[in-house]
């Protein structure tokens, strides 16, 4: 099996990226794409993992959020 050498330095050359500030053409680009990728698998599994406690984490993180602003809202259970 042989590779078409031209080909894949085409694709490679061609490939950009432009996330707001963020700019990458070439390798970096691909290199910036694949780890987007692995980062959202990532983030998928450790939701999906901790899909039960979830509503809990969130809300100890709304009470600590509203607590740190100084809200008075945010009042620990008697």
């Amino acid at each position: 099996m042989q590779m078409n050498l031209k080909a894949l330095s085409r694709l490679v050359r061609g490939f950009k990226i432009e996330i707001g500030e963020l700019r990458a053409q070439g390798p970096p680009a691909m290199v910036v794409a694949f780890g987007g990728v692995v980062l959202a698998a990532g983030l998928v599994r450790l939701l999906t993992q901790n899909a039960a406690v979830l509503p809990e984490t969130l809300r100890e993180a709304k009470n600590l959020v509203d607590s740190l602003r100084g809200d008075s809202r945010a009042r620990l259970p008697s």
